[in-house]
């Protein structure tokens, strides 16, 4: 079995956008005066009063909970990747307002529009109305809020006033490819994977955020009747999850029309679609349909839902999305405000604010599409509309076969090139070793090293991973969430706890490889009282330290990765080095007697 991988390869002796010489220190020793930066952050982050072979997340990050004493709304969670997005989010907007000359002209058309944006900003706070309010009147556009309001909802006017196709184009006038399989979000809802007990708490949740939102409205909660529309919710959601899904197939454009609840395709690219692309939409194009079967059941359910209920979860799936503090999408969250300001290209002046974000939109957009009329059955595309230079995460794309490491993930206190190697294997190695081992999980074995999907591995090969596989998933089913009651869905997360796994193991051999070459007998000596393979498993650990609402801890119980104490403590009791590293006796929580490997 052979495979083939493009790396974006980060050497991690990177600060910032500034470059140095990665091999300058190359005999590191370990003085605790090298070290000041790291030594700060274990006492800042460890609590030595657990015992890391019973809580081995508690050990590493105890502290870090209690030192964080950041207020969460509803919907937050804070973490080490919030705090260096946040830092570089305060240095991007430190760049934007200096008043410095720039040389490049890019970096210029950047700051204008950024001043104009804020200008746009000042004028929206000013006119007082909250975030919730400006989302509540572009809603009741097409249906109020039946679940919070003391009117009755007249289905007839909604069914006579509902346009989709107009809806569409709306809310998604800046996107160049739609994506109908549903997202996993706080409203996701899966019946046949979870108790009876997760059922009385998507209820019970669902009310409280009822009550936060009637109480921002001004609305006499005691006087709706919630209760039938959450139970109308949980049976709609639980259809919609259950949905099949099926192989990607291409259509011409006129026989998508139609296939979904009401909605007409050719004049939903005639109202979103550059001018300059509209004949070609006019020939009634090939397009890609990513789940025919998929659609065709969705618009069955849609059908037979009443219209109280579809209003209700589009009114919550928009509100759940709000960012208080910023802009509303349509003004601020744009992908493209800030990505490739080529000066000669899109040349802004001093306009307003829409204006230039319209501008620059329409000349994106316009590329976008032109690419994507010549190039709809290429891999190529899916690169460019998946990740972004800015992100705080690292990505593995199984069609291209390749992992991307963005620059600004290098930050404290996941990397700081002070940092011992050590430390930088189990933080920033086992993420790049994550991201490898996604090529191999349950979904990324199915693609081959060009990133064909096709069956080419040999039977008894996938009998093997099988087996294996499901010891992972059994394994992680057991976990319980006391918070919950309930314990982890085994199935839905399986491909990311084979990540985890996998991917610590390839980092830890790297760097036990690359400590088998070090001739200074110092390096290998303990700092702050940890040996070096202990800060290894500390790198690891740490980087899941977070503080998180409840409403988040509720969410994370529906997405593709386990709650962040679990993947730290489930990954190190599967690897027999941590149980070693930290001496912990055959009979400790940490040193597991059932283990779980694919490699």
């Amino acid at each position: 079995m052979s495979m083939h991988f493009g790396l974006l390869i980060l050497v991690p002796c990177i600060s910032s956008l500034q470059f140095t010489n990665p091999c300058e220190k190359s005999s590191q020793t370990v003085d605790a005066s090298d070290f000041t930066k790291l030594i700060d952050h274990l006492n800042y982050s460890v609590n030595y009063k657990v015992d890391p072979c019973e809580d081995f997340y508690q050990f590493s990050c105890g502290n870090w909970i209690a030192n964080t004493n950041d207020t969460l709304m509803n919907w937050e969670e804070i973490s080490p990747f919030s705090k260096m997005y946040r830092l570089y989010e305060e240095d991007q907007i430190k760049a934007l307002n200096s008043t410095e000359q720039s040389k490049s002209d890019a970096i210029t058309q950047a700051r204008r529009l950024y001043r104009s944006c804020i200008r746009a900003e000042e004028e929206w706070n000013s006119t007082g109305v909250s975030g919730i309010d400006y989302v509540m009147s572009k809603i009741r556009k097409f249906g109020i809020f039946p679940m919070l309001s003391e009117e009755p909802f007249d289905e007839a006017q909604f069914n006579a006033e509902f346009d989709f196709t107009w809806l569409l184009a709306y809310f998604n006038q800046d996107d160049t490819v739609l994506d109908f399989v549903p997202r996993v979000t706080l409203l996701s809802y899966h019946v046949q994977d979870f108790t009876r007990k997760l059922q009385m708490n998507f209820t019970e949740l669902l009310l409280r955020l009822m009550k936060l939102i009637a109480a921002d409205k001004g609305i006499n909660y005691r006087k709706t009747n919630t209760q039938p529309d959450i139970l109308a919710l949980r049976i709609f959601m639980s259809k919609i999850y259950a949905l099949p899904r099926s192989l990607p197939i291409s259509m011409n454009l006129s026989q998508v029309d139609g296939t979904i609840y009401k909605a007409n395709w050719t004049e939903y690219l005639f109202l979103t679609a550059p001018p300059i692309v509209h004949p070609y939409i006019a020939e009634d194009p090939t397009v890609a349909v990513r789940s025919k079967e998929y659609i065709e059941k969705l618009n069955e359910v849609l059908n037979e839902t009443s219209p109280r209920t579809l209003t209700n979860y589009a009114v919550l799936g928009k509100i759940s999305r709000i960012t208080w503090s910023l802009l509303d999408d349509d003004l601020f969250h744009n992908d493209t405000a800030l990505d490739e300001l080529y000066s000669a290209h899109y040349g802004l002046s001093d306009q307003p604010f829409l204006e230039m974000l319209a501008k620059i939109n329409l000349l994106r957009k316009t590329e976008d599409y032109l690419r994507l009329t010549t190039s709809i059955d290429q891999r190529s595309y899916e690169t460019k509309f998946s990740t972004a230079g800015y992100d705080i995460n690292a990505f593995y794309l199984p069609d291209a076969n390749h992992i991307m490491v963005p620059l600004p993930f290098l930050q404290f206190p996941v990397f700081d090139e002070s940092f011992p190697r050590s430390y930088l294997y189990g933080s920033v190695g086992s993420i790049i070793g994550h991201e490898i081992s996604h090529s191999l999980d349950v979904q990324g074995r199915l693609y081959d090293g060009n990133g064909e999907k096709r069956e080419w591995w040999k039977k008894t090969w996938t009998e093997e991973y099988d087996k294996r596989a499901l010891c992972y998933k059994e394994q992680y089913d057991k976990v319980k969430i006391p918070i919950f009651n309930i314990s982890l869905n085994g199935t839905i997360t399986l491909a990311e706890n084979i990540a985890d796994n996998e991917g610590m193991k390839i980092s830890y051999r790297a760097y036990k490889k690359y400590a088998a070459k070090l001739k200074d007998p110092a390096k290998s000596e303990s700092l702050h009282g940890f040996t070096q393979d202990q800060l290894y498993f500390l790198g690891f650990s740490q980087k899941f330290c977070r503080k998180t609402a409840e409403f988040t801890l509720y969410e994370e119980l529906f997405d593709s990765h386990a709650p962040s104490e679990f993947r730290a403590d489930m990954v190190s009791k599967n690897f027999p080095p941590f149980a070693s590293a930290f001496h912990c006796s055959s009979k400790s929580r940490m040193n597991a007697e059932h283990r779980c490997s694919i490699w």
